[in-house]
Order: structure tokens, then sequence, then C-alpha cells
């Protein structure tokens, strides 16, 4: 064809439906292959061997507009990114340099291929040092009595993890849970913080001498600077409302912060954001709340009493005591030391039952694992028996076949008693006067009698202490806080899948894996729900605000009416006019 290239017959349609039409019989191999062109090519045009002997009556002249993309393809697009970061093998170390300070051709062939596109070198994938649960094996054993994750969301959730455990210094990684929300849901991690890592960063980012910059230019600052900084923190002030809290929070790493959370949202599983550390205050109000989440961490949170916080204060709350109250495991998994106090025994006394109420603790008891008891000694063995045999006679379809792990919340929002540090706040303060010496009248007085302990449930105790629940007009007065299922297991299986559900936290569910023969068994605690409690059928009344206070008391006389002046009486201790200017200046020639 004259004024056309072989190029432009190739990027023809035309061209390209020949290619097909050809495939399709080549890979066909009809008898008559001349005769099967026309019907292969009706086919790849209309979808049929035969050509249509209608047309369409009417065809709209107007373009159609092509569908738009998925809402959440950007998304995909990310993540899918993220997973080929997470998810590659990590780099071979690089060999050492020569004396003589030059590299071998073969490092620098592997230096161009570590290099992007750009040039800029790639990031170091090694693997991270910490632990990290598998996420997508512990929603299998959930799936198995129809709870957990879907296979596709437990995968993305640990591609999100990994990503976690390598970006921030910790040591262990678990998938805490999933905290449903009006716009988005909350997947929170429960991390341990590792601190050889925490001081290698704090070290790499020369943190120590920011610190000595920051002193010094504070000491330099202008007027205009330290004027600002205190308006905000007046302002601060003003925007602050209720109640101060006065129980001391604990420490990080004790109490109910021994473990740090990470929180995600549904829309980028792999952007985590640390959640701030909890506060008897945030306890104590959110008992008084009944709030739902919206899946936004800066949102604020509405309802009396006021909640000095964001939402992702409230999230850390419920977090704190959903772990506290729906952390379990198998009995006899753990042991612990100092959870009962001592009872003195009388020799020939039957045995005490163990108590179900002790004094709050002062200092979380340590939690030991079980030890493997000595195969010969048998009173040993019978202290563990179900332990030891591997929970072989369903002693976890009862509630005392499990144990909670967690210390329990008190009512000042501690697992722990704060009156030893508050005692010793208070005693320089009482032995002193105003001029620093003793008063005589308060050493007379004898001191106040200490608060009576608040009493708790002790230590590793069974799960069925707890309190029951009861429903208005249900048949059963009262229904047990936990109940049990049993996965399926074929015939002969000595692997079994027990599952504890929490009625009074819905979502909350703890499984364990047992087998015939073997000590211990393998479990793990998962919460899935909107992060409240259950009401057992009531309705949410909010607490009323507190009593108006009662108006001053006038004592007789002290507001009587008193008549007014007349005008000569204020004429009278009125002040003298001023004098005349002229009189002033003849005063001062006088005198001079």
């Amino acid at each position: 064809m004259a004024g056309v290239d072989e190029h432009q017959i190739r990027q023809s349609a035309l061209w390209g439906h020949m290619t097909q039409v050809l495939a399709q019989v080549i890979r066909e191999r009809p008898a008559n292959a001349m005769d099967a062109l026309s019907a292969a090519s009706n086919h790849l045009l209309s979808g049929s061997a035969v050509p249509p002997t209608k047309g369409k009556m009417y065809v709209d002249p107007r373009p159609t507009a092509r569908a738009e993309a998925p809402i959440d393809s950007f998304t995909s697009t990310r993540w899918a990114a993220n997973t080929n970061t997470a998810l590659a093998p990590p780099r071979p170390p690089r060999r050492p340099r020569r004396a003589d300070g030059e590299n071998d051709e073969e490092e620098e062939d592997d230096a161009s291929a570590n290099a992007g596109l750009d040039g800029q070198p790639r990031i170091d994938l090694a693997d991270h040092p910490g632990t990290l649960s598998d996420v997508v094996m512990e929603q299998q054993y959930f799936n198995m009595v129809g709870l957990g994750l879907p296979r596709v969301e437990a995968y993305r959730l640990l591609v999100g993890l990994r990503q976690l455990i390598r970006s921030e210094p910790l040591s262990s990684v678990r998938f805490w849970g999933v905290v449903t929300g009006s716009s988005y849901d909350y997947y929170v991690a429960e991390c341990q913080v590792d601190a050889e890592r925490m001081q290698e960063n704090a070290d790499m980012n020369g943190e120590g001498d920011e610190d000595g910059d920051m002193e010094e230019e504070e000491e330099h600052a202008p007027v205009s600077k330290i004027a600002d900084v205190l308006c905000t923190v007046a302002r601060g002030r003003l925007a602050r409302r209720g109640p101060r809290p006065s129980t001391p929070a604990e420490e990080a790493g004790t109490g109910l912060n021994a473990m740090c959370y990470y929180a995600s949202t549904s829309a980028d599983p792999t952007t985590w954001t640390r959640l701030p550390d909890v506060s008897p205050h945030h306890i104590t109000v959110a008992r008084a709340l009944r709030c739902r989440f919206s899946g936004n961490f800066d949102a604020p949170v509405h309802g009396h009493p006021r909640f000095m916080g964001s939402e992702k204060h409230y999230l850390r709350a419920q977090i704190a005591r959903i772990t506290s109250a729906c952390r379990i495991a198998p009995v006899q998994t753990f042991t612990t030391e100092g959870a009962v106090p001592d009872a003195e025994e009388e020799e020939g006394a039957p045995a005490h039952p163990p108590p179900t109420a002790v004094p709050a603790y002062s200092v979380v008891p340590p939690l030991l694992p079980q030890e493997m008891p000595d195969e010969e000694d048998t009173d040993a063995i019978a202290a563990v028996q179900a332990w030891f045999t591997g929970y072989s006679k369903e002693e976890l379809m009862q509630t005392k076949g499990w144990s909670h792990i967690a210390p329990s919340v008190l009512s000042c929002g501690r697992v722990t008693t704060a009156l030893a540090e508050e005692e010793e706040e208070q005693e320089p303060a009482d032995g002193e006067g105003e001029n620093g010496q003793g008063d005589g009248a308060s050493t007379s007085e004898p001191p106040p009698p200490p608060p009576e302990p608040e009493m708790v449930a002790p230590f590793l105790c069974d799960i069925s202490l707890d309190a029951p629940l009861s429903f208005t007009g249900h048949s059963r007065a009262q229904l047990a806080a936990w109940t049990f299922r049993k996965a399926y297991e074929v015939e002969g299986s000595q692997t079994s899948v027990y599952v504890a559900k929490s009625l009074r936290w819905p979502g909350a569910a703890t499984y364990a894996v047992t087998t015939t023969g073997r000590p211990g068994a393998s479990y793990q605690m998962m919460y899935y729900g909107t992060g409240l409690k259950d009401m057992q059928g009531a309705y949410y009344a909010p607490p009323l605000p507190a009593p108006c206070c009662h108006e001053y008391v006038e004592a007789p006389g002290e507001f009587d009416g008193q008549w007014d002046c007349t005008i000569d009486e204020e004429l009278r201790y009125a002040p003298p006019p001023p004098r005349p200017e002229a009189e002033e200046e003849e005063d001062e020639e006088e005198d001079v």
C-alpha cells in the first residue's frame, strides 16, 4: 500500500483482529481452516459464531462515559506498595572494604542494583529484631467457631504489624483487636517497648544534644516569645474545666501502662499512631460515659462528666478496662507469689478454701509460667493435673478451667493503691507549721484512722468468681459472665480448639489450642466490638450534675440599709477646690 509503512499496519485495529482470529484457528485446528476464519471473526466481534441478523433499534449517539475508578483503588495501590516493602527478603550483609579503600566490581554492581530509579539508595529491609504474633493463624482458630477476621483482612494486618515493628523500637507486637466506629474502625496492636532499641534511636538522633540546645534557646528567648507561651498556657487552663485529677497516674511499664498500644484506622492499616498512657481520671470518667467511637483520633468526647482528652484518650481507657476484665488463660498456665495473704494453719485442722476477695495490692504480683514437674513426683503432678494432661477432660468448657491473668482495676482508676505515695507527700506538711515549727495542738490530736482497703478478686483467680449477669424478663435469674464453645474436630484428632466469650464485654474472646498428652495449651485473646460494656438490658442514663451550692447565709444586721446623705453633708466632707494658677506662681516667686 502506497503511503503506509509497516509500523502503521501493525498498529492498526485490523492487524490486531486478524492476529486474534489466526491465533484462535491455530489453537482449535479445525478440519476446514478457511471456513473457520469467518466464524472465528464473528465470535471475536459479537461473541457468537453466527453474525447477528438484527441490529439495535436505537443507538444513543452520545458517547458513554467510562466508569470511574473504585473508591478504594488508591488505598489498595498504597497497600500493595507497602506489602512489597514489608515482605521483601532481607538484604545480604555487605562485604568489607579493602585495605586500600577500593571496592570490587561486584560490590559496585550490588550498589547500583540496590539503588532505585531516581538514584537514591533503597531502604535496608533487615529483619525486625522483635517478636511478632502470627495474625493469620490466630484468626484461623477464631474462624473455626465463627469469630475473627477474614483471611484477606488478617493478611493486611500482618503486613501493617510488620511495618510497625520495623519502624518503632518494640520488642513484641500482638494484634489486640478491632474497635468499630461510625466512619472508620480502629485496629489496635499491643506492644512492648524495647529499651535497648529506644536507647540506640536516641543516640542516633542526638536527643541529648538537642535538649541542651533547647535549654540555651529558652534562656535567651525574646520577651515576645515568652509572652506567647504564657498566653497559650493560660488559654489552655481556662479551656480545661472540671475536677482536676487527684490520683497519681501509674508510671510507664507498670500497672495499666505495662504495655503500650498503637492504633490505625481501617482506611490505612499500615499507618500507626501511638496511644497515650492511661490516667486514673480517664478510667473513672470512662466508666460514667457511654460514647461510641467515630474513627477520628482527635475528635472530642462529649458527655457528662467532662472527659479531659480526645477520642484517642477515651480509646486507651476502654482498652485498659477490657484488657483488665477479659484477659484470661487456661487454668494452671501461670503461677504467682504473694497474691493471697498467708494464713496461719493449725496442725490437724482442715485446709481453708482460697479467699474470694483480698485487699487491694500495693504491688502487682509477678506472673510466672508454670514449670514442668518431675514425672516421678506424683504430688506435684496432681497439683497441675489438668495442665499436665493437656486438659483432656474438657476442663476448658467450664468457668473453673480459665483464670484471669490481669489485675483488677480499682475504683480510683489504678490497679495498685496510691495511699503510700500520698502519705509520703503529706508527712512534711503535717509536721511543720506556718513558720516551720511544729504545732502543739495538731500533735496532741490523734491522727485520723486510715481508710479501709478496697477488696478485689485475688490475682489468678478463676473466672467463676465474676459477677453473674441478670436480664429483666429472662427465664433465668442469673447468667454466667462467660460462654464456651468447642470447634469441630475430625474423629481421631489429637488437637482441640476451645473459645471463651465474654458477655459482660461483647466481642472479647480467647481461644485455647490443646493437644492430648502434651502439657499446657496455646492461647490468645482478641476483641472485636464497639468498645462498650453490656448494659444487661437497661437503658443508659447519664449521671446527674452535682447539686447547686447553698446561698450565702446573711447574718442579722450585716446588710441593713442606711439613709443616703444630703448635698450639704456631701459638701461638708468634700475636698477643697483647686487653687488658681496665678496664685501658685506668686507663691513660688515669694519663696525664691
